[in-house]
């Protein structure tokens, strides 16, 4: 493959900014997943992508951690010193063009066009309905959404008016604006359309094939998730998410809306786009607009699931995670003032048992690790282990003990740090076993945990004359 790379640290070389910026629901996930895969292949032709992280669904942020602080993930703050380490790196790669991606960007232009005023955006636009279906399907699966879909919820092109905003405010000529339409993308994917929008050579690509992440729900596993998002299933969210991500029975393609809002949101939609392709150069905006005017609606449902369906589900997840099915019913069991309908599909749910060996297999194979460990500490204090192992505060971390002892992914945080409370007790150390206690309370909510933090309290404040106030304050101090 040619090498079309400077010198490292060759100032003097004509360099390019390319800096995508989605919007969200246009293919943005599986896209970075895909630069990340073709890196070295990028650089081969002269291309820089910074490395960024991604979670276990293979979603990720993109590269908004290489411009941006997020303190507290709130809202992100431009770092001078992010930028500046960034251009160094790109300095260093002796390539031609800096590439980033980031759906976050799409709120940050003005910024990133002061930090890079030769960069050129770029941006898709898709069909606002088939944004706002998908976005209802994400608002379940990882915002906790509970409410019904509303004609309210999909009534708006916001992305569209920021879109405009933006080119409004630093001209066209600062934008490369594409169509997200499978039938219309160059070369027959987002990858080589994607390509051909940063004058990336088609022939240069090695696999033009996007990974599938971060699919969408069937309708039964969207409306289970929907009825648990009431519930505080905290740490267990993520685990709960990937699981039904995988369940693929019932419908695939559906549609919440009704059908006269439909008609009126797709004309709407339409309108609003055929004024923004005659102020703004878009290819194939003409086909585009045809085909969205030519679209039907997916088969349209009432967004309730039938008892049946809903004991498919839940026998799904008994049999798929028996250990995280019982700590979903633990949590269901302990709700409060909840409706008759509420009180009838958690007692189907509790109704659904894993089957025995999926079971046994799943407690043998949860246990295993952290017994041996247990075993291993029977003739050591846990406070020395701890402290050998370097565990220093009151956040106990247990990442690096998991490691150590090569517990599996699914063995809780909450699970490991009660165990290593009750060994602590077996050592006379109660102040040790609060703090661990303490922290698995807030990972893991369950009676055995519950009142062994009353127990501790109480031997820490008989022995070391503490009442539960001043223990609290030492714990934090």
């Amino acid at each position: 493959m040619r090498e079309t790379r400077s010198p490292p640290g060759d100032m003097t070389r004509n360099t390019k900014t390319y800096i995508h910026i989605g919007p969200p629901k246009t293919g943005t996930s599986a896209l970075q997943l895909w630069l990340l895969g073709n890196r070295e292949n990028l650089e081969a032709q002269g291309i820089y992508y910074p490395e960024h992280a991604k979670d276990e669904n293979q979603v990720s942020s993109g590269n908004i951690s290489s411009l941006f602080d997020r303190p507290g993930l709130g809202d992100p703050v431009f770092s001078p010193a992010k930028h500046d380490d960034l251009q160094n790196r790109f300095a260093a790669s002796g390539c031609h063009t800096l590439l980033l991606s980031s759906e976050i960007f799409f709120r940050q232009v003005p910024r990133l066009h002061e930090a890079f005023p030769e960069a050129i955006f770029v941006a898709y636009i898709r069909n606002p309905l088939e944004i706002a279906e998908s976005a209802y399907n994400q608002m379940v699966k990882r915002q906790l959404q509970t409410e019904p879909m509303t004609a309210d919820m999909a009534a708006s092109s916001r992305h569209l008016r920021r879109l405009e905003e933006h080119i409004d405010s630093i001209g066209d000529d600062k934008f490369v604006l594409r169509v997200f339409d499978r039938e219309l993308f160059e070369g027959g994917s987002l990858a080589t359309d994607f390509a051909s929008a940063i004058a990336l050579p088609l022939d240069a690509l090695s696999d033009p094939d996007l990974p599938i992440i971060n699919t969408s729900y069937t309708f039964d596993a969207l409306e289970m998730k929907r009825w648990l998002n009431q519930f505080p299933l905290g740490a267990i969210q993520r685990a709960v998410d990937t699981l039904l991500q995988d369940y693929t029975s019932g419908m695939q393609r559906f549609s919440f809306l009704e059908p006269g809002t439909f008609s009126q949101l797709k004309f709407e939609f339409h309108q609003a786009l055929e004024k923004f392709f005659t102020r703004h150069d878009v290819p194939h905006a003409e086909v585009f607009l045809h085909n969205i005017a030519g679209s039907d609606q997916k088969p349209h449902v009432r967004q309730s699931l039938s008892d049946e369906q809903f004991s498919t589900v839940c026998r799904y997840l008994a049999d798929g995670n028996p250990r995280l099915f019982i700590r979903v019913c633990d949590i269901l069991c302990s709700a409060e003032a909840l409706g008759s309908d509420d009180v009838r599909r958690r007692d189907i749910f509790r109704r659904q048992s894993p089957s025995g060996a999926a079971l046994l297999k799943c407690r043998v194979r949860l246990s295993t690790r952290l017994r041996r460990l247990l075993r291993y500490l029977r003739g050591e204090r846990l406070s020395a282990y701890l402290a050998a192992s370097g565990f220093t505060g009151q956040e106990h971390n247990v990442d690096r003990l998991r490691q150590e002892h090569a517990m599996p992914a699914e063995l809780d945080d909450g699970q490991v740090l009660r165990d290593l409370a009750l060994k602590a007790e077996q050592d006379g150390d109660f102040l040790l076993a609060l703090e661990l206690m303490e922290q698995a309370s807030g990972l893991w909510q369950g009676p055995l945990i519950m009142r062994k933090v009353a127990v501790y309290r109480n031997a820490v404040a008989e022995k070391y004359g503490y009442t539960p106030a001043e223990i609290r304050k030492a714990l934090r101090s």
